[in-house]
């Protein structure tokens, strides 16, 4: 009886080891294609979207994809497709309306340095990943973009990883936006406000305690003197997740694209038709395979591609650095240090003591 039960452990053992490596084997392979593409130039993101359907169930892990439902059932809100599926699906746009103007409304009362802004009313047309063409130019590709009646542009950005230049990129989504609107014979007062409100699931402004922000064109010295035209918004989860009470609808909004499952936000929904409105729809995503298959390869595409963003500025850096330390060792040679001299009291390049040899003797 030991023995067959001992037996039967080392089947299931050896079956899940099996298994592990053909998920590793695939996950390299799927890995290098993704890669090849990255590295390319001109590669397009309409490359990627037609291989995301062939990408294997089996290496859409946790590890590889991350958890994109809670434990009861809710779809994530961070992850950029969901975000976008809450807030559109069905192109019911109430969800939008009221989640645009409560920021807007409640942000100068969140942060008293933040002026008002005129709210939105009835959107008209909405577009999600739409791409900002200019010729010859980087073609930012947006979440949402929203237009209500009044000509006024909306574009709404959900973030999970840090970016270190997040700024310039909301900036450059904001002035192309902008930049687009006006049709040729318009006078320029005709033009219609154009707002960024930008999700951020990581602390950007480390010194700033404050989880909504405002960056406006502002003239120096004189704060009084400011743009009524364009503004950009930035939400840092992070902080509002630290808080333990929900004291406006920002705060409500950050919690449940935090946290759907979060206990405040469900017992507010009970009285609230449209945070309640918002958790059906994630319950619902969040019970469609299909739909959940599509986001873990979407999912599985974004890691991968950050990850070999990553690996490409790791391998810049150290790039970068050896260069340097050839011009000081070849600098070094021509002012009569010798080769030993070099390798004993200089200890900090990031070059090996072979390179290091290989430099002075080549040059």
């Amino acid at each position: 009886m030991i023995e067959k039960v001992e037996e039967k452990s080392k089947i299931i053992k050896t079956s899940k080891e099996y298994k592990r490596t053909i998920i590793e084997e695939k996950d390299k392979e799927w890995n290098k294609k993704l890669n090849d593409i990255l590295s390319r130039s001109s590669f397009s993101n309409d490359e990627l979207d037609k291989i995301k359907a062939l990408i294997p169930k089996e290496i859409l892990t946790n590890e590889n994809v991350g958890e994109v439902v809670t434990e009861d059932g809710y779809a994530k809100p961070e992850y950029d497709e969901v975000f976008k599926s809450l807030f559109t699906l069905n192109n019911e746009y109430d969800l939008l309306v009221n989640f645009i103007n409560d920021i807007l409304k409640d942000a100068p009362y969140a942060n008293r340095n933040i002026k008002p802004f005129t709210q939105i009313k009835r959107i008209i047309r909405v577009e999600t990943d739409p791409t900002i063409n200019y010729i010859g130019e980087k073609r930012p590709k947006l979440d949402i973009l929203a237009e209500d009646e009044e000509n006024n542009h909306i574009n709404i950005e959900m973030q999970r990883a840090f970016e270190n230049d997040y700024l310039e990129r909301a900036e450059y989504y904001l002035s192309r936006v902008h930049g687009r609107k006006l049709e040729e014979g318009k006078e320029y007062k005709e033009i219609g406000k154009t707002i960024g409100i930008h999700i951020l699931n990581h602390v950007k402004y480390n010194h700033i305690e404050d989880y909504v922000n405002c960056l406006r064109l502002t003239m120096d010295g004189h704060p009084d003197i400011y743009s009524s035209k364009t503004a950009l918004y930035f939400i840092e989860l992070p902080k509002i997740h630290k808080s333990d009470y929900i004291v406006n609808r920002i705060m409500l909004w950050g919690k449940l694209i935090s946290n759907p499952s979060n206990l405040d936000v469900r017992v507010i929904a009970k009285n609230d038709s449209i945070i309640k409105k918002a958790l059906d729809r994630l319950k619902e995503l969040g019970s469609n395979e299909e739909y959940l298959l599509n986001l873990k390869r979407g999912a599985y595409i974004m890691n991968k591609s950050r990850n070999f963003k990553e690996e490409i500025e790791r391998e810049t850096a150290i790039r970068v650095a050896k260069e340097k330390d050839y011009k000081i060792i070849i600098m070094l040679k021509k002012n009569g240090f010798k080769l030993d001299d070099i390798l004993n009291k200089f200890n900090d390049f990031d070059l090996s003591e072979d390179e290091i040899k290989e430099v002075y003797e080549n040059n």
